[in-house]
């Protein structure tokens, strides 16, 4: 399961930064003996309000403790540092 927390800042009419926390933790049961030490992270990025329906942002997520959660869950897929670009239409 995954959670996260992001306050926006506008710099301009359109152009904002973002920057929170983040944890990943695994629930249930796994095949493989897995450690169920929670990943906590810090997010930061930027964004832009193309209009009233649709926005772009940029976010990169570094983890800041060492645990052997991978993506996903998965223990072989190791995920440090994650980058994102993501468009968002608003209905």
């Amino acid at each position: 399961m995954r959670n996260s927390i992001t306050v926006k800042k506008k710099l301009t009419k359109n152009f904002y930064v973002l920057t929170g926390v983040s944890s990943e933790r695994i629930i249930g049961q796994s095949l493989v003996p897995l450690n169920r030490t929670p990943r906590y992270g810090v997010i930061n990025g930027v964004g832009y309000d193309i209009n009233d329906n649709m926005l772009i942002e940029a976010k990169s997520d570094f983890s800041i403790n060492n645990t052997g959660l991978g993506a996903f869950g998965e223990p072989l897929l190791l995920t440090p540092q994650v980058y994102t670009l993501v468009g968002k239409l608003k209905f």
